[in-house]
């Protein structure tokens, strides 16, 4: 099927304008949720429990994704 042409292709591709990137952090959300809520020993059941914790604790959260992010950069232990 040469020169087949789709009618609003720049749409359907953009995960953006498409609803793709709007569903998948829906989904993504939801999935999280399940995740959390079946561990047995965690300090946070939900999205929202990690989210209040980061707010509660921007000095650990700070500390903790620096680590991840710039392993050169860890303080001396």
């Amino acid at each position: 099927m040469d020169n087949l042409e789709i009618a609003n292709i720049n749409t359907i591709v953009d995960p953006s304008r498409s609803g793709e990137l709007t569903l998948m952090m829906a989904e993504f959300k939801l999935s999280l949720n399940d995740y959390l809520k079946d561990l047995i020993t965690s300090p946070v059941w939900s999205l929202a429990d990690i989210i209040a914790f980061n707010k509660n604790n921007p000095d650990l959260v700070s500390a903790v994704f620096l680590s991840f992010v710039t392993p050169g950069l860890r303080k001396p232990s």
